[in-house]
């Protein structure tokens, strides 16, 4: 008489634990931009908790106003720090896929927000006038914008990549809403927080749940 041996979920629950899979590591924050331009520090983040700083966020925002004219100035630069990288240009987007074949750099300079304002009389008359720019690579106008930030940790062929969730001001002005990466070295998409199992593991776990449904007809037919 041929023997069949079947593994329990609660073995399977054992074995991929003992087996467990780098994945997804998610952090929720909430974590706002001071003005440096009046002496407060940079935001500086450590992403993965490893004691060593990864990114900085630093906003400055400052105005002037003289006899016949005024106007105001914000930026927002955000810059890889240690052996880190972040992506550059515009906003990635909900389900942006972050990895090496996106472009890189120690900087990007988010916003860069400038208006001005003058006037000038004659004998006669006054006449004013003013104009702003938003050149930064978030900047959409005078819209607060939401978007993802990439960034990658480690060098070379070990790479963790993750993405930064923020919402910016026009002016530069930033909240953080958290972050994540996955420490497994694979591909992130912008806004994902659940990790998919390996290949291996969703086969074990198909294995137990054959095992459990063989070991329930052989118990039917006692």
């Amino acid at each position: 008489m041929k023997m069949h041996r079947s593994l329990s979920l609660a073995t399977v629950g054992t074995l991929v634990a003992g087996g467990a899979q780098a994945g997804i590591i998610h952090h929720d924050a909430t974590q706002s931009t001071a003005n440096t331009y009046y002496g407060a520090p940079a935001l500086l983040l450590d992403l993965n908790s490893d004691g060593n700083l990864d990114l900085e966020l630093n906003y400055s925002r400052s105005s002037y106003s003289y006899y016949n004219s005024s106007g105001s100035n914000g930026d927002l630069w955000a810059r890889a720090l240690n052996d880190s990288a972040i992506t550059l240009g515009g906003p990635l987007d909900t389900g942006d896929v972050v990895d090496g074949s996106l472009t890189f750099g120690n900087e990007n300079h988010l916003a860069n927000y400038n208006y001005w304002y003058s006037r000038s009389c004659g004998r006669r008359s006054c006449s004013s006038r003013s104009g702003s720019s938003n050149t930064g690579s978030w900047n959409n106008g005078y819209d607060t914008i939401s978007g993802y930030l990439g960034f990658g940790l480690g060098s070379g062929s070990d790479v963790q990549y993750g993405w930064l969730d923020l919402t910016m001001r026009h002016d530069g002005y930033t909240v953080v809403n958290g972050w994540a990466f996955d420490d497994s070295g694979r591909a992130i998409a912008a806004g994902d927080t659940v990790s998919v199992p390996e290949p291996s593991t969703l086969a074990l776990l198909a294995l137990g749940s054959a095992g459990l449904v063989s070991r329930r007809k052989r118990s039917r037919r006692v």
